[in-house]
C-alpha cells in the first residue's frame, strides 16, 4: 500500500523555550541587528539607535518569561506574549525609519529583509498566541 504524499511535516516536541522557533529566530534577528546594522546607524547619527537595539533584545527576553509563565497564569503569559508582538511592530517602526532616513547610504537589502523576517517573527508569534490562549 502506498500513502499519498503530503506536504504536512509535524513539528518538534518543546522541551524548553530553546524549542520556540519564535525564540530561535528573534534572538537571532537582535544577533543581527547588534552586528550588522546598529554599529552603521551609529556611525550615521541615527538618534534612535539604543531604543531600536532594546527592542529587538526584549524580544526574546520577553518570549522566554511568557513561556515559563505559560504554566503558572495564563493570562500574564499571553499579556507578555502580547508585548513581544508589540515590539515585533515596534521594530519594524524603526528599521522603516532607519531606511527612509538612510536607505541611500546603507544596505537597502539588509532592511528588507529584516522588516520582512520580523514581520513573520510576529505571524508566528500570534499563531503561539491564538494556541496559547486554546490551553
Amino acid at each position: 500500500m502506498q500513502y499519498q504524499k503530503t506536504s504536512f511535516i509535524p513539528k518538534r516536541r518543546i522541551y524548553s523555550f530553546r524549542d520556540l522557533e519564535v525564540y530561535q529566530r528573534s534572538s537571532g534577528l537582535s544577533s543581527e541587528i547588534m552586528s550588522k546594522l546598529v554599529p552603521q546607524l551609529k556611525e550615521k547619527g541615527y538618534p534612535l539607535t539604543d531604543q531600536m537595539l532594546e527592542c529587538s533584545l526584549n524580544i526574546p527576553i520577553l518570549i522566554t518569561e511568557a513561556h515559563t509563565r505559560r504554566f503558572d497564569d495564563k493570562n500574564s503569559s499571553i499579556e507578555i506574549l502580547d508585548k513581544s508582538m508589540m515590539n515585533c511592530n515596534k521594530m519594524v517602526a524603526y528599521l522603516e525609519q532607519a531606511k527612509n532616513i538612510f536607505g541611500d547610504k546603507l544596505n537597502n537589502a539588509l532592511y528588507y529583509e529584516l522588516i520582512k523576517n520580523y514581520l513573520l517573527t510576529r505571524s508566528k508569534m500570534f499563531n503561539l498566541f491564538r494556541a496559547w490562549k486554546r490551553f
